[in-house]
């Protein structure tokens, strides 16, 4: 039987619409140096949306709370490892956008949703992004 993950990742949006996102740690295990939303893994009796909410303070120091209606795509991937992953994207906003990264990444910025767009090289980040701009999740 294959093994299953499930990953929170959120589209986090500041006061002038634009969304943050990080670096990944040259050390990272996978895609290391590449952009992405925040986010991550979803621990054993953990609901996915406090997942994103404990990732996304982890990794910036931001205290954001995610609810089941935030949720704006899903996508389920079978990996030539025979891991089965089920990626949650949700849709937040904060007012504070000082972020304080962990040693998971090693920069971020603020970008608007089209720059995202061209940064961002991870397919199912990508695809979960362009829902969400094209279905007006976003405005």
């Amino acid at each position: 039987m294959p093994s299953q993950r499930v990953q929170s990742k959120v589209i986090l949006l500041n006061s002038d619409g634009k969304v943050l996102i990080a670096r990944r740690s040259e050390y990272s295990e996978r895609r290391a140096n590449e952009w992405e939303l925040v986010g991550g893994g979803v621990e054993v009796g953990e609901s996915p949306e406090k997942a994103a909410s404990r990732e996304i303070l982890e990794e910036t120091g931001l205290i954001v709370s995610i609810t089941t209606q935030d949720l704006v795509f899903a996508q389920t991937c079978m990996y030539p490892t025979g891991v089965n992953v089920t990626w949650l994207t949700y849709v937040a906003r904060t007012k504070d956008d000082s972020v304080h990264l962990s040693d998971e990444h090693t920069d971020y910025k603020w970008a608007t949703v089209d720059a995202a767009l061209d940064i961002i090289k991870y397919e199912v980040q990508l695809k979960a992004l362009k829902h969400a701009q094209e279905h007006g999740f976003l405005g």
